[in-house]
């Protein structure tokens, strides 16, 4: 992976008393990497997701990211 410059850390957390599935999706995958952008959280759970700036990789105002969730069944994979 290289090098890494800058680093920040979302804090996803479900509120909810069901599962979830989530992803974390930016529009400048080459110069972000993201650790843990994609799993599952049970009730009430809590997960810390890094965003790392690869070295070589430049900031720009116009990066973005989401987090997409989604409700999910307990057999889901």
């Amino acid at each position: 992976m290289g090098k890494i410059g800058y680093e920040a850390t979302l804090q996803v957390e479900n509120a909810t008393d069901g599962r979830l599935a989530y992803r974390v999706r930016t529009n400048a995958r080459n110069n972000y990497a993201v650790r843990y952008g994609s799993g599952f959280l049970g009730p009430f759970e809590r997960v810390s997701i890094r965003v790392l700036l690869r070295d070589g990789g430049y900031f720009n105002d116009r990066d973005r990211f989401i987090v997409h969730v989604t409700k999910c069944g307990q057999g889901s994979f």
